[in-house]
Parts: structure tokens; sequence; C-alpha cells
């Protein structure tokens, strides 16, 4: 394990990281990407002897790496630490780069469809849909919006671009792993990404739609008190419709 000079493990403790992650509205301080690592900025990891929140900030890749090099100073860190960009619009955000057709496969509970625009629709409700650009050159366009039991979204994709609430309790990017929690630390939904067999799979999902709680994991699917039947929809405007 890699030790600095005053003993102190890069491993940043868990409870740490959660602060850390919730005072940066859960994206880089700079940019409100998403994907982020964490910067020890001051003082410098090398020079600190102990992982305090206030010491340590969101960085996404590519400014994590201007840092590194030297290309961002450690004070333009330290002034975006005061007001970081997701706190300051709202939400942290990432595009990802999307297949470019409806050939994929998306897995929520026991449902499973591919070539279909609309996974699921909860009186007139779609949590989630995807949708082909005209032209067939740009990625994939997914929209979502995944609200809590108040009807606050803690969740929202428009065309591609995440938009995580910087009121969320919990958002930790892991690998391939999206993972939400709320107030009591409950994982709301888990999403994971397979690009090489083009999957997109719900872990685990809690949400609500006009007030009507949808529960799933890997092979269960809830809706109010019904449990759905597994269903396989190919090339179907539509895979689960509840009226």
């Amino acid at each position: 394990m890699s030790l600095n000079a005053h003993g102190l493990s890069r491993q940043i403790p868990t409870a740490i990281k959660r602060e850390v992650r919730k005072r940066c509205g859960f994206g880089c301080v700079i940019c409100g990407v998403t994907i982020y690592e964490y910067e020890h900025f001051y003082p410098d990891f090398k020079d600190a002897s102990a992982h305090s929140c206030e010491q340590i900030v969101l960085l996404c890749p590519n400014h994590h790496s201007e840092v590194s090099k030297g290309l961002l100073p450690k004070e333009y860190i330290a002034e975006a630490a005061k007001q970081p960009t997701a706190t300051k619009i709202g939400f942290s955000r990432q595009n990802i780069p999307w297949f470019k057709s409806l050939g994929f496969k998306f897995m929520l509970g026991g449902l499973i469809v591919t070539g279909t625009p609309i996974p699921i629709i909860i009186r007139g409700e779609t949590p989630i849909s995807f949708f082909p650009h005209e032209l067939g050159e740009e990625p994939l366009s997914i929209n979502a919006n995944f609200k809590d039991q108040s009807g606050s979204e803690f969740l929202s994709v428009f065309e591609n671009e995440w938009r995580v609430n910087a009121r969320c309790s919990d958002f930790e990017w892991v690998g391939s792993q999206y993972r939400f929690k709320d107030k009591a630390g409950e994982t709301v939904l888990s999403l994971r990404f397979e690009t090489s067999d083009n999957l997109i799979i719900i872990e685990r999902l809690i949400c609500y739609c006009h007030g009507i709680k949808v529960e799933a994991n890997e092979s269960e699917l809830y809706v109010g008190n019904m449990k759905m039947p597994k269903v396989v929809a190919d090339s179907c405007g539509a895979g689960i419709v509840i009226r």
C-alpha cells in the first residue's frame, strides 16, 4: 500500500469520500462531469497528514490530468471548490457515448427489450426511453426521469446528458456502474453498462411514477403491488404498458 512521508495511505475513507461527493455536487468542481477522480488539492497528497474533506475535490480525468501536469494551478482548483459547477447549475452531468441504433439489449427486472424505444409506460409516464437520431450518425438518444416518493427527480437524462440532482443524497461512479442512494443510504438506482455486449442493465431500482412505486432487481420487477411477468419485447413500440 502506497504511503506518503506522513504515513498516510492513498485509500480515502468511505465516509470522507461521501462528504467530498456531496460537497462537490457529485461532479468535477470545474465542469460538473459525473466521471471523476479524487484530488488532494491543498496540500498535495505527499504533504497531507490526514484525509480532510475540505482539502479534497472531485475532478474529471481531463482536469485531473491538467492539474498533475501543472497546467491548472492549485489556486484555480481552490477557487472552483468554493462554488462547484454542479452546485451552481443544480446537477452534475455526463454525456455517454451511447450505441448508434436500437440494436442493444436493455434489462429491467424480468423485462428484456431489444429494438424497443420505450421499455415501460406507467399511466402515460415513461421513466426511460431510447430513440435513434434521424441521420443515424449520432449516438442513440436516451431520455430518463427517475423520481423519489415526493415526486422530485433524483436523476434525469436529456438527450444523453446525465443530470444528477445536486440534492441527491449520494451518487457514485465505479467502473461501468452508476449508483444512487437516498437519505437513508438505500440504493435507489444501480445501473451497469456492458458496451462490449451492447447491454444496459438496471441492477436495482426504486422510483415512483404518478405516486406508484416501481421496484426492480436484475430478475424481478414490481409496479405497485403487482409483480410483472417476465417479458421479452423485440422491435415493439413499448415493452410493458400499465394504464
